[in-house]
């Protein structure tokens, strides 16, 4: 996937109440909720971290239902990406695997977007805690090893393209977001920086044309 910049975000990780309301809100899910700052399982209670730097989250509650909603990270945070992932896991859950199926919204869509964000829905699955033992060991290692071989059978051939990508491209990308955060942030810097950072892009350009025409004299291609 294209390389995208990450934008600041005021909300320190945390899907707002709006947000959350209108989500569930597609999902036919309301208005009397509880978002749900405790989980008990086996036999613990743990509290809910819904700040999170990548994944967005929250634990509700409404009637006798639990669910998890969780928001797409930016990196990732495409339609057809959520497409992708939401299809994936429904195809496990589909093969008996011990994976949440992304709950349908009203429209019949596995994911919503409010407010430019994507968001899915799932029931909240019980689980048990992790405690290092060779027999909990062994069956992790049988529950990926069954996620491999389902992976291998599904067939999602027609979002292969979404991890195909130019290493060469990419590398261009990040120089771009480089060179744009220089000129949004000039007034901050001091003549150093900027010529500090100047000289590593440029020094990195160089790199990227030199290795792209080494890989292309040798027959190797790009794509990865």
């Amino acid at each position: 996937m294209p390389i995208k910049e990450r934008l600041p975000d005021p909300l320190s990780g945390i899907i707002t109440t709006a947000d959350m309301s209108e989500s569930l809100k597609l999902y036919g899910i309301g208005p009397d909720i509880v978002v749900m700052p405790l989980i008990g399982q086996d036999s613990h209670i743990y509290a809910v971290n819904r700040r999170s730097q990548t994944t967005k989250k929250a634990f509700i509650k409404h009637e006798e239902n639990f669910y998890v909603l969780k928001q797409l990270p930016w990196y990732c945070a495409s339609e057809e990406f959520a497409d992708y992932s939401t299809e994936l896991q429904h195809c496990f859950s589909e093969h008996g695997l011990p994976v949440p199926d992304p709950l349908r919204s009203l429209d019949g869509r596995r994911w919503v977007k409010t407010n430019g964000n994507i968001l899915t829905l799932r029931n909240y699955v019980h689980g048990i805690e992790y405690r290092r033992s060779e027999e909990m060991a062994n069956q992790a290692g049988l529950e990926l090893g069954r996620l491999n071989h389902t992976a291998g059978v599904i067939d999602l051939s027609r979002y292969r393209h979404l991890f195909k990508e130019d290493v060469f491209g990419l590398s261009r990308q990040m120089i771009v977001l480089l060179n744009e955060f220089v000129r949004r942030n000039i007034r901050n810097l001091t003549p150093e920086d900027i010529e500090s950072l100047k000289a590593f892009s440029d020094t990195s350009e160089r790199s990227i044309t030199n290795l792209y025409d080494a890989a292309s004299t040798r027959g190797y291609g790009s794509l990865v």
